[in-house]
Formats: structure tokens, C-alpha cells, sequence
């Protein structure tokens, strides 16, 4: 035990007349390791922080975080005109259909298309719910390592972990229920019909099977758009944060 103290003593002094060293934790991170007592997953991290809080802060902080920012993102795009009526969010044609569309308008023919664009959003707003359970189930699956980092990252850290992460089974699994939204709001209907019309345009392309995949694309962009932006303000707006973990960790960072 005393020669464990005299080696406390020897680092302390060290590490205070060491520039770049006088702020760090030196019980977490250089008596940890050269004793052999290594840190455990709540090990205080406020050398680093400033904070005084601890790694299950702020990994619980976080996962909070994404948490409510989901559930607001999920409610809002689900509501009515939650896509349609906003144009952060709102879903156009593909390209090469807006062309065919602004043509046809102008001689007083686009209904076929402003009604597919239509559809396409209340697809969107359709499914939007079914994101949520997704977007909770991959915030639970991340590791308490994941978490620290992303509290240390930049003002959308956790929003673009969880698309890096979690777009392509996201994708997989949105695609489902964004179908069957298309197709109870008739849009997949509307593209054959829209395939059939353009068709005497010179427009030969089946629209269906990529109406869907479009859809579900366009409409994940704008869950992460808005849960990037949810996450933005926890960091930066302090009447964001609504529990007191939030206002712990966030405040400090």
C-alpha cells in the first residue's frame, strides 16, 4: 500500500509540472492504468467534460437525448401535412418526372402528377410512426463507449452515428410498412396510372417498383433532417433539456 502512495505522489508531482497535463484526470486515466485498477463503464469522466459527471451520465444522457428527439421527429412527420405542408421535408417527384410534370402543367395536364406528389407525402406520413421503434431499438443497442464519444462529438454526433449505423436496415425495414402506406393511399396505383399517361409523352418507364424505394429514402432523410436538428437543440437550448440527466451532462458539456 505505501509504495502504491509513493507512486501517487511521484505522478501527481509530474503530472502539475507537465504543460498540457495540469487538467487531466489523473486518477482516472494515469493511476488507473499504471496501478492496474482499471476504470469500469461509470468511471467519473469530469477531467475531460469539466462536468462532474460520470460515463453512465453521460451515456444514459444521450440515449435520452436521441430518445425524445425521435419521439418529437416521429410525432410531427406523422401528423397531417406533417411532409406535404412542410418544405424542409416535403417529398417532390423524382427529377426526371418534376421535368414531365412542370410540362404538363403548363397546358393544364399535371393532375396525375400533383396527385401522386401528393400521395407520395401522405405515404410518408403514413408510416412515419413505424421509425420510431427503429430509431429506440438502435439508440438501445449502442455501447456505453459509443455514448461517451458522441456526448464529446459535434452538435449532431449521435443523429449521424445512428444513420451511419442504422440507414440500411432502417431502410430494409421502413420499406414494408412505406409500401403498404403507398399503397393504401392509392400512389402506386396513381404511378401505373401516371406510367400509362406519360407513356403518350414519350416517358416509357415503370414506375412502381421504383416509387417505393424513392419514398422511403426521401422520407428517412427527413426523420434524420429533423432528429439532427432535436439533437442540436438539447445541446445548445437549455429549456430543451427536460430531465435533470439532460440538464447535467448537456449543461456542462
Amino acid at each position: 500500500m505505501s509504495h502504491d502512495c509513493d507512486r501517487r505522489a511521484l505522478l501527481t508531482g509530474a503530472l502539475l509540472l507537465t504543460p498540457g497535463l495540469a487538467h487531466a484526470d489523473p486518477l482516472g486515466d494515469i493511476f488507473g492504468s499504471v496501478l492496474g485498477k482499471g476504470q469500469s463503464g461509470s468511471a467519473g469522466i469530469g477531467g475531460l467534460f469539466g462536468g462532474g459527471f460520470t460515463n453512465a451520465d453521460a451515456d444514459s444522457a444521450l440515449r435520452q437525448a436521441l430518445t425524445i428527439g425521435a419521439g418529437n421527429v416521429v410525432s410531427r412527420l406523422s401528423a397531417f401535412d406533417g411532409y406535404f405542408a412542410d418544405p424542409k421535408v416535403h417529398i417532390a417527384l423524382p427529377k426526371s418526372l418534376q421535368q414531365v410534370q412542370s410540362g404538363l402543367k403548363a397546358v393544364g395536364y399535371s393532375k396525375p402528377l400533383d396527385d401522386l406528389e401528393l400521395k407520395i407525402n401522405r405515404g410518408a406520413e403514413t408510416a412515419a410512426p413505424q421509425a420510431k421503434a427503429l430509431f429506440v431499438n438502435a439508440i438501445k443497442s449502442m455501447s456505453i463507449q459509443d455514448a461517451v464519444g458522441i456526448v464529446k462529438g459535434g452538435e449532431t454526433a449521435g443523429t449521424e452515428f445512428l444513420k451511419g449505423k442504422t440507414l440500411s436496415s432502417l431502410t430494409s425495414t421502413f420499406t414494408p410498412p412505406m409500401n403498404t402506406a403507398l399503397s393504401s393511399v392509392g400512389a402506386l396505383k396513381a404511378a401505373d396510372k401516371v406510367t400509362k399517361e406519360t407513356a403518350k409523352y414519350g416517358y416509357r418507364r415503370d414506375l412502381r417498383g421504383e416509387l417505393t424505394s424513392y419514398a422511403v429514402g426521401a422520407a428517412l432523410n427527413g426523420m434524420f433532417l429533423y432528429l439532427g436538428e432535436e439533437e442540436k437543440a438539447i445541446r445548445e437550448d437549455p429549456a430543451k433539456r427536460t430531465t435533470v440527466i439532460l440538464k447535467k451532462v448537456f449543461g456542462a458539456v
